[in-house]
């Protein structure tokens, strides 16, 4: 039975739908694991997880599947957070608002072309998350 190492289920990890899904097929692999090394020993050791441990061959399978699926569930927020970094999670007040369309368009009256990040009372805001609010100044006239 093969058991991916948490390094393997990090690089698959791009987004946080792949996060999700990597986080739940670790918790199945462990239980599916479990289940295996339940199966292979005798029936009265069944009944208790820490007889598994009388089986070393056994244990050692649930074990790295156990470990992978908990440090996975342990960083799980630090890796969400690593693939947000660059958006803003927090709307854009309204006076940042005004504030971004006034810097968009003067930029774009001197360089052409619209600015890749706008500063506001210390928040850099990039253009990816407020290009909805300025898509429409290239088109505009300004006489």
């Amino acid at each position: 039975m093969k058991i991916d190492t948490y390094q393997e289920r990090i690089a698959r990890i791009k987004t946080i739908p792949d996060l999700h899904n990597e986080v739940a097929d670790a918790k199945r692999t462990s239980m599916k694991v479990r289940l295996h090394a339940k199966s292979r020993i005798p029936l009265e050791h069944r009944h208790s997880n820490a007889l598994l441990k009388m089986y070393p061959e056994l244990n050692a399978l649930y074990t790295k599947a156990k470990a992978v699926e908990q440090k996975l569930q342990i960083n799980f927020l630090r890796i969400k957070a690593n693939l947000r970094e660059g958006d803003i999670s927090d709307p854009i007040p309204k006076n940042a608002i005004c504030h971004i369309r006034r810097k968009a368009r003067s930029y774009f009256h001197v360089l052409g072309k619209l600015p890749s990040a706008v500063t506001f009372e210390g928040c850099e805001y990039k253009s990816n998350s407020f290009m909805a609010f300025v898509s429409d100044i290239s088109t505009t006239s300004y006489q």
